[in-house]
C-alpha cells in the first residue's frame, strides 16, 4: 500500500465490478445489493489487482487496518460500529488473518501450536483439511449417490434391451432378407450385438461431452458464488475404466436381443400373415 486509503482487489471482485487501477471505491456494511451503512466520506483508491487463485482471496478486498479504524472514527475520536449500533472507546483489533508458510509441510504443526496456545483463544483453520473432513462426514451421501447411479445405469441398459427386443418383431422380415442374401446366423447375431455396442458408446460420448460442457460453463461461476474452485480433469484412468465397464455392460446386455434374433428362423421371417 502506498497510502492509508489504498485497496487491493481480488481477481473476481475486479472482474465482476469492472474495476481497474486508480478507480475510486467506497466501503459499505451489508450484503449483496443491499447496504445499511455507507462510508461515503472516505474514498479508497484501487492500487493493486491480484491474480486469480481459485480461493477466497479472489472475492476479497484488502486494505490497511489504519484505514478501517479511520473510517469508523467520529469527529470526537469515538469509534462507531454500525454492526452493533453502539459506540466503543476501546482500540479495535483484528479478528482473522491469513498466514502463508514458506514450508507447507509444517502447516499441521503450526496449526496444532496455535490451537493449543493458552495465552489467547485462537483457532487455526486449514481450508483444504476442513473441506476433506466435511466430505468424509458426507460419505454416506456419496455412497448413496453411487448406488442411485448404478440403479439408473441398470435401468437404462434394461430400457435399451427392451427397445431392441421390440424392434426385432418389426425387423424379422429385414433379417430374413439378410439371411436370404447369404448372411449367416453369426452375422445376424453380430449385427444386433454391434447395435447395442454402438448405442452404449454414443450414450457415453454424449454424456461425457455434456458434463464437460456444463463444467466449462460453470467453472467461473461456482468459485465466485460458493468460493470453491472447480478443477476440470478431462480424462483420468479411473474415468476410462468406468466408461469401459459401462460399455462392456451395454454389450453384455445386448446378448439378449442378439440371441433372440439368432433363434428367429428364416421361414418365420418370410411368413406372410393374411
Amino acid at each position: 500500500f502506498k497510502s492509508t486509503f489504498d485497496v487491493v482487489l481480488g481477481a473476481e471482485v475486479a472482474s465482476q465490478e469492472n474495476y481497474s487501477l486508480g478507480d475510486t471505491i467506497y466501503l459499505s456494511h451489508g450484503g449483496g445489493d443491499h447496504s445499511f451503512h455507507d462510508h461515503k466520506h472516505d474514498a479508497f483508491v484501487v492500487s493493486g489487482l491480484l491474480k486469480r487463485t481459485g480461493t477466497a482471496i479472489d472475492v476479497s478486498i484488502f486494505t490497511t487496518n489504519e484505514a478501517l479504524e479511520e473510517i469508523h472514527q467520529e469527529m470526537n475520536g469515538i469509534i462507531e460500529d454500525p454492526l452493533f449500533g453502539a459506540d466503543v472507546k476501546e482500540e479495535r483489533k483484528i479478528s482473522a488473518f491469513f498466514i502463508g508458510l514458506k514450508d507447507r509441510s509444517k502447516a499441521l504443526a503450526l496449526q496444532q501450536k496455535i490451537n493449543s496456545f493458552k495465552g489467547e483463544a485462537l483457532s487455526a483453520i486449514i481450508p483444504a483439511v476442513t473441506l476433506v473432513g466435511l466430505w468424509d462426514s458426507l460419505g454416506l451421501v456419496e455412497r448413496t449417490l453411487y448406488f442411485i447411479t448404478g440403479l439408473v445405469l441398470v435401468s437404462s441398459l434394461i430400457g435399451m434391451v427392451s427397445m431392441l427386443l421390440s424392434l426385432l418383431n418389426e425387423r424379422r422380415r429385414e433379417l430374413a432378407i439378410y439371411r436370404s442374401l447369404g448372411a449367416s446366423l453369426k452375422d445376424v447375431f453380430m449385427l444386433i450385438l454391434a447395435e447395442s455396442f454402438s448405442i452404449t458408446f454414443i450414450g457415453i460420448s454424449l454424456g461425457y461431452g455434456l458434463i464437460m460442457l456444463i463444467l466449462s460453463i460453470l467453472k467461473n461461476q461456482i468459485p465466485f458464488k460458493m468460493e470453491y474452485p472447480i478443477v476440470i480433469d478431462y480424462i483420468e484412468v479411473s474415468d476410462i475404466l468406468f466408461y469401459f465397464t459401462i460399455l462392456l455392460g451395454g454389450t453384455l446386455f445386448g446378448l439378449i436381443p442378439a440371441f433372440r434374433a439368432y433363434k428367429n428362423s428364416l421361414s418365420d421371417g418370410l411368413k406372410i400373415n393374411v
